[in-house]
């Protein structure tokens, strides 16, 4: 599953994947412009997913792909924490940051290339019981930490005031 924008190098990634014989449900915008033809195990929906049918994708997907935004240099995106409290198991690109946040390998899985992506995917869709303690484990590590939602605004709200 990817629910994104689409990107040129994140359209690459996914065909990469669904080369490898891999299933791939994409849900976002802008996806009209890719020019890559997609295998027929690679579905492109032309929509976004929200809300509950958002957390609902997640949540039945055996695995979600998550990709930073280049553009933006980012380091993280709303996704790393998102996925794992909607009891996904992510599998994004890898940062230094995100290990600040969750372990590698154990709580969510992060790759630095297509090659390595393709092989995770692999690893946890042939391991039932590994892809339910990962998503267990990132799951866990959202509710103990300050990642939700609910626990940045508080944190905000304390900030503001103590200035």
């Amino acid at each position: 599953l990817f629910v994104g924008t689409y990107e040129k190098q994140r359209a690459q990634t996914i065909l990469n994947i669904g080369a490898a014989g891999f299933n791939v449900d994409i849900f976002g915008t802008r996806w009209d412009k890719c020019k890559i033809k997609f295998p027929k195990n690679v579905k492109l929906h032309y929509k976004e997913l929200t809300d509950i049918a958002y957390a609902s994708a997640i949540s039945t997907s055996k695995v979600t792909l998550g990709f930073l935004r280049k553009q933006n240099k980012d380091t993280q995106t709303s996704r790393t924490f998102e996925v794992p409290a909607c009891n996904g198991l992510l599998l994004m690109e890898h940062t230094v940051q995100q290990e600040e946040f969750f372990s590698p390998d154990s709580e969510v899985l992060f790759f630095r290339d297509d090659r390595e992506a393709v092989e995770k995917i692999e690893k946890v869709l042939l391991d039932d019981e590994l892809n339910r303690v990962i998503r267990l484990r990132g799951r866990q590590k959202v509710q103990a930490s300050d990642y939700t939602y609910t626990d940045m605004c508080n944190n905000v709200i304390r900030f503001l005031k103590e200035l």
